[in-house]
This record gives C-alpha cells, structure tokens and sequence, in this order.
C-alpha cells in the first residue's frame, strides 16, 4: 500500500501540486476538494470494526490511479458500525463544533457530487456518474454503508456481518439515497455476484502554487538510458510517444480498456521501455474523457513529447494539441519497438485539439491522419467502430536523474 507523501499542512489538510491529474476542473491553486470512488470489487460485510472496512478502501485505492497511490493509507470507508459513526470516521460531520461545512467532493476523476459535508448527507447528489478507484465509470451498485441519510449509524442495521445491513444506491432518481435506501442481509448476498461495493472517501486535498517537483505520475530514469532524447541531459524532463504494432476495435467506451492495450503494447516493445510500461496512456478521447485530460497533456508548455527512439513530435501541451506535429513523416514515426511505423490512421476519437469528437465507443469513432494528410489526431475521416486500427500511446513525463 502506498504510504502519504507528506504531513498535513497547517491547516490539517494534504498538499497536492498544481498540475496534480486529479485536480476536478475549475479547482485553482489554494482550492480545497476531497475525492470519493466506489470500489471496483464487491464485498459482503464481515466484521463489526470500521478499521477492517478501512483497509479494503484503502488496499483498493493502493491499486488504483497512480497519482492518488501516495495518499492510499488516507483513505476512509464510508461506512458506520455499531461504535463509529461514518460521518466521524471520514471526518465529515457538518455540525460546526465537529468538521464544520467541509469542502467540495467530487467522484475520483468525475463530476462533483457534493459540494459541501450538509450537501453529502441530505440524500441526493449532484452527480450518479460513479467512477471507481481506476475513475473508470460505472454502473449503479448497492453500497454498503450500515447507515443513515446523515452519516449515522442505521440502529440495528450497522456495518456487521449478519442479520441487517443498510446500503446505499448511487442511482439518479427520486427517492434513491445514495447512503441509505434499504437493508440487506449479508448471509443471503454473499454469494458471487450478489455482493455490494465500498465507497472510498479521500482526505482534504487543497491545491498548491507550485508544479511538482516529482509527480505521482512521474518516471525517473538514470542518466544513461539509451531512450533519452538527443540532447537532454540531468534534470531534463520529456514524454515519449508511439504507435501500436497490434490492432483492435473501438468497441469499448472505456479508455482504461485502451490503456491496457497500449500498456501491454509497452511491455513487449523496446527493452528499455518495458519496465515502465504502466505509465503509457492512451491518446483518445470517449464520451467520459478527453484525450488532453486522461493523458494530463493539457494547456501550457509542459515537457517535449518525442518519438520512442525517434524525432522530436511537439515542443511541449499547446504544440502537441495542434493541427500538425514537429515530425510526422511516415519516416519519423515509431512503433513501440523503436522501430519505423508504416503508414497508419489509428483510432483517436478526437479533434486536433485532444477533445472528443465522435469518440472511441461510439458506432463511427474518428480516426488520426497519415503523414502529410489532415492531421495526427484529426484525419477528417470517421470508421466503424469494429474495424482492427492501431492506437497512439503517450507515457507519463519522465525525468533525467543526476
């Protein structure tokens, strides 16, 4: 499990830096959010001790998306036993002479939910589009919780394993409380596929002035990686890009689905490259994500962003996210081999500019251009989804050590 990369600050809450990839949009610097996800597996309740529920959530986010692994250990259940209220164990109690208002919640790479701790219990939020520790989107699910609309303790029906439990649904619809819809009981659920799921409450994340010195999503690498672009040296930072030598459909509208592709791509490519395969994302947007936010290639200059054992592709964000790259040749491009790629338009579900535009999922997804056409990302053309195209992968910044 991941351990917190620092101590509370002064005010008691985790200081992340500006260009943290899980910053929800529109939270600025000195900006304070926590971050709520539903567990992707499903569990039955077993044990009367909230320390026990507290550790799956946190084992589940130590899994999870790689910039929220350092804070794992901070995680709390949403959840109420006999003796521990959920409201006192994630430290949301509204009253003022407890937690007090709180701030803004939001689900793990979506939407807000909440936006203050009286708002988190009043029995509807904001928004129903779950994700998961992953931010994969998901389905509505029961939740255990053993508690009541408010965060207490349901009497009777409290975190245990049998006979009662209370659940939650995070299901949009009048009269469906997310915290406390009805009462189940654990011994007749615990078959496969009959469980319910976790939720997952982060601490108080408040946004700091200053970019990261090492990101969670950063790899460093040693001075004489055969990899580092020509003329980069220590302390330099860069991305490496490539093209999938192996296809697939555009079925899934989950682009997690498609970083698994790309990331198992990574791990049979070039020797120097497969240990860090798990920092490849994919470069595609779907209905639930934009290219430029899933990869965390937003605006402003950022690193350069090179051909895996190749030419330099963009100078840095902006130039990544424009109509045509640096070296785009079909001479320039690269395989996740090193090696020259052929001529192909892969599958990117976005305009030019990293947004969706008849994404990855959909029945025609976009698709990128060849050397001298439209565009990389954009090549003006829409195709059915099942056909079998290659993708472009991104990596995480990496970094030269000393």
């Amino acid at each position: 499990m991941g351990s917190a990369p620092s101590q509370p600050n002064a005010l008691g809450t985790y200081t992340v830096p500006a260009d943290w990839p899980l910053i929800p949009a529109g939270i600025r610097p000195g900006h304070s959010f926590r971050l709520l996800f539903m567990t992707r597996a499903q569990y039955f309740p077993a044990s009367s001790d909230i320390a026990d529920y507290n550790r799956i959530v946190q084992d589940a986010a130590a899994e999870g998306r790689l910039a929220i692994r350092p804070y794992a250990s901070l995680f709390k259940m949403v959840g109420s036993t006999a003796t521990v209220d959920a409201r006192d164990n994630t430290e949301t109690n509204p009253d003022p002479n407890e937690d007090g208002p709180g701030v803004r919640i939001y689900w793990l790479g979506g939407a807000k939910l909440a936006d203050n701790y009286a708002d988190f219990y009043d029995g509807a939020w904001d928004s129903y589009v779950v994700r998961n520790e992953r931010s994969e989107p998901g389905t509505s699910f029961a939740v255990w919780t053993g508690s009541n609309t408010d965060g207490t303790a349901y009497s009777g029906a409290e975190l245990k394993a049998s006979p009662n439990v209370r659940v939650g649904f995070a299901l949009s619809g009048q009269g469906v409380d997310p915290l406390s819809q009805e009462s189940w009981d654990p011994a007749i659920t615990a078959t496969p596929g009959s469980h319910g799921r976790y939720y997952g409450l982060s601490p108080v994340f408040t946004v700091g002035h200053q970019s990261a010195a090492t990101p969670a999503d950063i790899g460093a690498v040693p001075h004489d990686w055969e990899l580092i672009p020509g003329g980069l040296g220590a302390g330099d930072r860069f991305r490496l890009l490539f093209l999938t030598s192996t296809t697939r459909d555009a079925t899934e509208s989950s682009l997690f689905t498609y970083d698994q592709f790309v990331q198992a791509a990574a791990a049979a490519g070039h020797e120097a490259i497969q240990p860090y395969a798990r920092l490849f994302k994919v470069v595609g947007s779907s209905a639930t994500s934009d290219a430029r936010d899933h990869t965390g290639i937003r605006s402003g200059s950022g690193a350069p962003i090179y051909w895996l054992n190749g030419p330099r592709v963009a100078a840095g964000n902006s130039d990544f996210w424009s109509s045509s790259w640096d070296n785009w040749a079909q001479a320039d491009r690269r395989y996740e081999s090193g090696l020259t790629a052929d001529d192909r338009q892969p599958w990117t579900g976005s305009t030019s500019s990293g947004i969706v535009d008849h994404g990855l999922g959909e029945p025609t997804p976009r698709t990128g251009g060849l050397p001298g056409g439209v565009g990389p990302m954009d090549g003006g053309l829409r195709e059915p989804r099942a056909e079998l195209r290659s993708f472009y992968a991104v990596s995480a910044i990496f970094e030269v050590r000393e």
